[in-house]
């Protein structure tokens, strides 16, 4: 009997050696070295610099803002000089959001409003499309609303696309608990093994980190205080869905608006530990009537290091934009939303 014990746990052990050691070559066979972004530049020489969310929406302003050149036209947000009206045969989508609308630290053409408008104009051969982007850094829910008022209505756009960041819940309410600490230790952490010679560790590794935040997030991090206020302050989360009702009655047949879910840029893989909060704003973003897109199937896979803009700064780059831009263009034209500007 012991023999026939012995037997089977040699079997188990040699299986799960055998398993390890195909992962590991295999690791070997797909491992790309992550390309791990530096430090933003610094202002050119004699060059204004803007510091505030005044300077980057106000119109004709032109400075150095977060690593680029920052440019805005006669309505005060990015992009060319769009009329006041659209012209016949165009469809005109008004995208309205925060820094990660706005595409701060990114060029402009690489943004993923001006890719979408882009990707839109080279599959269409009756209708022209605009994409106008009123994001600006620094604004939470109601503050990208209230700007669509004042502004991105005036603008009589055929489709509203609110690009949602899950830090736009912040406001009087909002409760603070994030520490500059905890991006070192979170940085440290999953570098710990990045030069393993193991190739299995180095995959292994950043997924088991995590999991572990995805079931005990640390206090003091980003998740923790991002899931601190969407679970557990109902007067933050009470704004917020205060604001998606507000942005509902915009909505019309004629001029719907939908929801475009910004992926946060940590663990990019089944473990992602802000689909919660993802879930969360689509049902009841849905529950007043407003359609989502997630963008998170499309970024799903990727190494969110090799995404942000600079180091320890996780806004997006372009490689992100890019992304981005397939994932809204998808969304779009899955949707149907796009469907009324073929016939036009």
């Amino acid at each position: 009997m012991w023999r026939n014990v012995g037997q089977r746990l040699g079997l188990v052990l040699f299986g799960i050696f055998a398993a390890c050691a195909l992962t590991e070559v295999a690791g070997r066979l797909l491992w790309q070295d992550p390309v791990v972004p530096g430090h933003l530049p610094p202002p050119p020489p004699g060059v204004r610099v803007l510091k505030t969310k005044v300077d980057v929406s106000s119109p004709n302003v032109e400075g150095f803002f977060k690593g680029v050149i920052h440019k805005t036209n006669r309505h005060g947000f990015r992009g060319p000089d769009y009329s006041d009206t659209p012209a016949d045969g165009v469809f005109r989508i008004v995208l309205i959001g925060d820094s990660i609308a706005m595409g701060q630290s990114v060029e402009y053409p690489n943004t993923y409003a001006s890719l979408l408008e882009t990707m839109l104009n080279e599959q269409s051969k009756d209708v022209r499309y605009e994409v106008l982007n009123l994001g600006v850094s620094g604004m939470n829910i109601k503050r990208v609303i209230d700007r669509l008022a004042s502004l991105g209505m005036k603008l009589q756009p055929h489709l509203v696309v609110y690009g949602c960041t899950i830090n736009d819940i912040e406001g009087l309410n909002y409760r603070r608990s994030f520490t500059k600490w905890a991006i070192f230790s979170q940085a440290h952490r999953l570098e710990r093994y990045s030069d393993s010679p193991s190739y299995l560790v180095r995959l292994a590794w950043p997924r088991l980190q995590s999991l572990a935040d995805l079931l005990r997030p640390p206090k003091g991090s980003h998740l923790y205080e991002v899931l601190d206020n969407y679970f557990h302050n109902p007067l933050a989360w009470e704004m917020f869905e205060y604001s998606l009702y507000r942005l509902a009655e915009v909505s019309t047949p004629e001029v719907p608006v939908v929801l475009f879910q910004h992926t946060s840029l940590y663990y990019l893989n089944l473990f992602h530990p802000f689909k919660r909060v993802y879930e969360k704003i689509q049902q009841y973003s849905e529950g007043a009537g407003i359609p989502v897109i997630q963008s998170f199937p499309v970024l799903r896979g990727h190494d969110a290091r090799t995404m942000w803009v600079a180091h320890m700064d996780p806004h997006p780059n372009e490689r992100a934009h890019r992304l981005f831009a397939e994932a809204l263009y998808a969304g779009l034209v899955d949707g149907g939303f796009l469907t009324a500007a073929q016939s036009r």
